[in-house]
């Protein structure tokens, strides 16, 4: 549905929503003239399966173009690997992958089989000055809930699919009350679980302790008065609620899955083991009681302690500023394209490949066919 379209316009008119206008068989028809007009030097594909699929097409008629891919994580429930496995597979078209966490690039390494020499983690980072509690007012979220400013918050922010475990928020959430009475764990985000959980939400007697407040824009107020966020993914690369959290100098209990760990640790929150099989649990409504007490613990042991919650609390924003701002990402990027445009090596690297993809004739693009019919 394309809802952020108009805040990516902000930055260029230049977007072009190829579904709206165009038929699948036509896209390599639009990209070889977009290519053309725009004098592109650089293909930054990132999480399309179509893109994926026309890059043997794309480096056979564009020799001068570099190409390099983003990838989030790897998704062993979804065609063996998801995208982490697509660009493994075209590894050899593709000059440099980068990855937003370590746990992703060992995996593409030892289980996908990506030369280690074509593959870098460059975490995303945040920007630190925009998330800064100093610059938002307190007490925003406890108005809108209409509750005591003394009440501790536990922010679950988050789309609300299986991937992100839902119903074992709710599992801890009935836990922990069992502790601290007063409670309130906030969900925001929307998805195709909303109103499910809603509903179990009201039949485990949880209505005046989770509160569903939707989709939001603007989510630092939510951060500012919380006490903690939650993160329960079974799967995550390294979430961007993690980066959030921690600039607004929130501690963040996290699922150890993905590259989480890269940001996460005993010094700004509490890391929870995975007790499940991503593939066989995926969407599953039970959890092992000791993973369920392991995130009850966590948050119990930091809401009771305001000492630890400060020391954790300062920890956060002051490992954002020095290792993860989004100002190192940009100009890691900067150097990294300006290198593959421009090293005349890489340019006749990707020519030998134009021209011995041209010796295949039309099976570059049939490969982009097939994966249309698939």
């Amino acid at each position: 549905d394309n809802a952020w379209i108009q805040r990516f316009r902000q930055v260029t008119p230049e977007i072009f929503n190829l579904p709206n206008f165009l038929s699948p068989e036509h896209y390599p028809e639009f990209i070889d003239y977009f290519i053309r007009s725009r004098e592109i030097d650089i293909i930054f594909q990132s999480n399309s399966l179509d893109g994926y699929y026309l890059l043997p097409w794309i480096r056979q008629h564009f020799p001068k173009i570099a190409i390099v891919d983003y990838v989030h994580m790897e998704e062993w429930y979804w065609r063996n690997g998801g995208y982490a496995r697509d660009s493994s597979i075209m590894g050899s078209l593709i000059e440099h992958t980068y990855v937003c966490n370590s746990a992703t690039r060992d995996a593409m390494i030892k289980k996908l089989h990506k030369d280690p020499a074509s593959i870098e983690t460059v975490h995303i980072g945040i920007d630190e000055s925009y998330f800064n509690p100093d610059k938002v007012r307190p007490n925003l979220l406890y108005k809108e809930l209409n509750i005591k400013s003394t009440r501790p918050i536990v922010l679950f922010i988050c789309r609300l699919h299986p991937q992100k475990r839902p119903f074992l928020m709710l599992k801890i959430a009935k836990q922990v009350k069992k502790q601290i009475e007063d409670v309130a764990f906030v969900v925001i985000g929307d998805g195709p679980q909303e109103q499910e959980l809603k509903s179990v939400a009201q039949t485990m007697n949880l209505g005046e302790t989770v509160y569903f407040l939707g989709s939001r824009t603007e989510v630092r107020p939510y951060y500012r008065d919380a006490k903690l966020t939650l993160i329960c993914s079974m799967k995550e690369g390294l979430a961007l609620t993690a980066y959030e959290s921690c600039a607004m100098g929130i501690p963040v209990i996290s699922a150890d899955v993905g590259g989480q760990k890269d940001l996460i640790d005993d010094t700004v929150g509490a890391l929870i083991p995975y007790m499940q099989d991503e593939e066989h649990d995926f969407d599953a409504r039970t959890f092992p009681k000791t993973e369920i007490a392991a995130y009850t613990n966590a948050i119990v042991e930091i809401l009771s302690d305001n000492n630890k919650w400060s020391i954790l609390s300062h920890n956060c924003r002051e490992k954002i500023k020095k290792h993860f701002t989004i100002h190192t990402m940009i100009e890691k990027m900067n150097s990294e394209f300006q290198r593959l445009a421009k090293t005349p090596s890489l340019l006749d690297k990707r020519q030998d490949e134009s021209n011995a993809l041209k010796k295949l004739g039309f099976l570059a693009g049939e490969l982009f066919t097939i994966n249309l019919a698939m």
